[in-house]
């Protein structure tokens, strides 16, 4: 019989963990599907595969559908390789934390080398609305909140210092998300830049985004970012059009925008780039090709053009499917805006630095992004985050009540 105190799964930790701490997670995962094949006859642990990977299936799976990998030939593969895209980030390979180790998962991977180049991600938690389009909302802003999450979020990237995910190798690109970032206050919003650059082991060449709204970003929250050491902004512009941005839940006008990205772009301390999105209730390919003519006569730095994806459960796709919204283009008519729009840029020699990017000059690097995209290692901090490390996913618990705060 064993004795009370005797763990298992502490014992095949031990079993793969060498003298210096490290822990092989390849043979770990692979001892611990075997354990669980002796007792279950067939191991249920999760396979191979990333967490996103593993939610696309299962949206398929509610939809009747499976997901489709290979391109369908024809003669205009831009509108005919694929069946409609429902799922967004596309992610290098990693595993999942096997469920009976989660409990004990923070600990190890706290104290598990990177061994690739690195990013940080940060995710503030609040939105002062919630676009029609979005299934990252967590919840509503409201100014006490600011401080508080700051304390904890601090708290948080301070409990990783002289762990062992923090030596070593640097990190090369912070992005701080949600959420909506430039909702937090200016005296928080420095704080934890402030904090990033003293405890993360950041490059000499690093990049930090502040992720946006232009509403409600003033100067005061501007220069506090840029004094801390933000080096990036990115805006989620998502159109031009007033009345499109509206009537799915974006609050600044067009002349507003216009004005905030002038503004921003001219203290030329930074790369400033905004995201828009093809594909919106009410958008054409006229307001499509306005939005690209206005991003051109701008002085920011890198756009994203995005497809709009109709997530499942998102209050976009409800409002569609109740036939709320007179019109959006279809699977056939984004495929030609996406056209449209890598043309636009070609011609306005912008260069393409991924799928969606496209970048004006040398200051736009789009570098958290391409590393978030890869199989480098990415620490996560804050409600929702989530990350990896040696082929490991994680992400924080997304419930904000249970969060941390003393």
């Amino acid at each position: 019989m064993f004795s009370p105190d005797f763990n298992p799964l502490l014992e095949v930790l031990k079993n793969h963990t060498d003298s210096s701490g490290n822990v092989s997670w390849n043979a770990l995962i692979s001892e611990v599907k075997t354990m669980a094949s002796l007792f279950a006859g067939k191991a249920e642990m999760p396979h191979k595969g990333t967490a996103m990977e593993e939610m696309m299936k299962k949206m398929a799976e509610s939809q009747g559908e499976e997901v489709a990998w290979q391109a369908a030939i024809g003669t205009d593969p831009i509108k005919d390789a694929f069946e409609v895209k429902k799922f967004a980030h596309a992610s290098g390979d990693a595993q999942i934390v096997p469920p009976p180790f989660v409990p004990m998962a923070s600990d190890l991977l706290v104290n598990t080398k990177r061994t690739t180049r690195s990013a940080a991600y940060i995710n503030v938690p609040f939105c002062q609305t919630r676009c029609a389009f979005c299934m990252f909302y967590i919840g509503a802003y409201k100014p006490e909140e600011s401080k508080r999450y700051t304390d904890a979020l601090i708290k948080e990237i301070r409990m990783w210092q002289g762990s062992k995910a923090l030596e070593d190798k640097p990190i090369h690109a912070v992005y701080m998300g949600g959420g909506t970032p430039t909702a937090l206050e200016a005296c928080d919003l420095e704080r934890i830049i402030t904090t990033c650059r003293e405890v993360l082991p950041l490059s000499n060449d690093y990049e930090f985004t502040v992720e946006g709204r232009l509403s409600f970003f003033d100067d005061e929250k501007i220069e506090a970012c840029l004094k801390a050491g933000a080096n990036r902004f990115s805006l989620g512009v998502q159109t031009f059009d007033t009345e499109i941005r509206q009537s799915v839940g974006r609050l600044s006008t067009k002349d507003e925008l216009i004005r905030g990205l002038e503004n921003l772009s001219a203290y030329d301390e930074s790369s400033v780039v905004i995201d828009l999105i093809f594909g919106l209730p009410g958008q054409t390919e006229t307001t499509w090709r306005e939005d690209l003519d206005i991003v051109s006569s701008l002085p920011i730095h890198g756009v994203d053009l995005y497809q709009l994806i109709l997530l499942e459960g998102s209050p976009l796709q409800k409002l569609i499917k109740a036939g709320k919204y007179k019109y959006a283009p279809d699977n056939r008519e984004r495929a030609e805006m996406y056209r449209i729009g890598c043309n636009a840029m070609e011609k306005a020699h912008w260069k393409q630095l991924s799928v969606s990017h496209f970048g004006r000059n040398t200051r736009e690097r789009n570098l958290y992004n391409v590393l978030a995209k890869s199989d480098a290692d990415t620490l996560a901090f804050g409600p929702g985050a989530g990350g990896k490390i040696q082929g490991l996913s994680f992400m924080n618990t997304r419930k904000y009540e249970l969060y941390p705060v003393e």
